[in-house]
């Protein structure tokens, strides 16, 4: 192993200046990664229910509960669920953080303080998770606080396009838009519904390639899928 990375494999001398480690009975692997994590409501389930059980209601719990969640008990559980995550063997977690009109900045404030905190324990990079709308007039706010969450730290773009109202590729072209100027990648949650007909991520797809956005494009959940023929 070379600068951390894994140069070759085999039967291999050691040089007399190597530090040899006996693995017999053990399985070297990479580490693991985690690529959609919302650190900023680790272990809330220990307080919170969603008597619904469902999105819908998992987010009025959420909304219920913003006054009870501060920046100091959000770093605290975010921390908790990362350096757990990395004893269990994880090197990078990708976080979403609600940057909504009812939570403001207090999760991108949160998880860029618990990315610094454990910088050299686990990788953490931040997606703005927007609320919505986002589109027309009626979304100018959302899209500003978007754009304070990335200055004060998020890595990534994101949101919730499906949500919309039917103006999911409205939403999408907005996204990709702020991020393009930013110059930075987007994360959407995609098509996290069962309705057979949402087809969120074929507009990402389009609008992608029609502006030629050349940042990381990540689709997660993209759950209507399953209900497809």
């Amino acid at each position: 192993i070379h600068d951390e990375v894994i140069a070759a494999v085999g039967d291999l001398e050691p040089q007399p200046d190597e530090e040899v480690v006996d693995l017999d009975g053990w399985l070297l692997l990479p580490a693991a990664v985690e690529p959609h994590a919302h650190l900023d409501k680790a272990f809330l389930a220990e307080r919170l229910v969603n008597e619904r059980g469902d999105l819908l209601g998992a987010i009025d719990t959420m909304i219920a509960a913003r006054p009870s969640i501060d920046v100091a008990d959000t770093v605290a559980r975010a921390e908790r669920a990362a350096r757990l995550m990395a004893a269990n063997g994880f090197a990078f977690v990708r976080t979403h953080a609600d940057t909504t009109l009812d939570n403001r900045l207090t999760s991108v404030e949160a998880l860029a303080e618990v990315r610094r905190r454990v910088a050299g324990v686990i990788d953490v990079e931040v997606v703005a998770l927007c609320g919505w709308p986002v589109v027309g007039t009626a979304g100018a706010e959302q899209r500003a606080l978007l754009r304070e969450a990335m200055a004060l730290g998020a890595d990534l773009v994101g949101g919730c396009p499906h949500l919309e109202d039917g103006a999911g590729r409205a939403a999408t072209e907005i996204l990709l838009a702020i991020a393009a100027e930013l110059g930075v990648g987007i994360d959407l949650h995609t098509d996290e519904t069962l309705d057979p007909t949402a087809d969120g991520l074929g507009d990402l797809a389009e609008v992608v390639t029609a502006t030629g956005f050349e940042h990381q494009v990540t689709a997660s959940h993209c759950v209507s899928l399953g209900v497809q023929p």
